[in-house]
């Protein structure tokens, strides 16, 4: 019983991470404007797209990784 509460909960966490961490940013203010860095300043980008160009940046590669 306790190991499958223990995978349940493990597989809800890992799903929460994927979308919180992956796909969901959430500005902490009007001005903030971390994924429209590569962007050129016109759209906002998912956070995974975000790392994935950033990785290439000579100045933001640090940050992704």
């Amino acid at each position: 019983m306790w190991t499958l509460l223990i995978g349940i909960v493990s597989i809800m966490d890992t799903l929460w991470w994927l979308l919180w961490g992956w796909f969901i940013y959430i500005q902490t203010s009007t001005a903030d404007g971390t994924m429209l860095i590569n962007s050129g300043g016109t759209e906002a980008l998912i956070p995974i797209s975000w790392f994935w160009n950033s990785l290439a940046d000579t100045n933001l590669s640090w940050t992704a990784l």
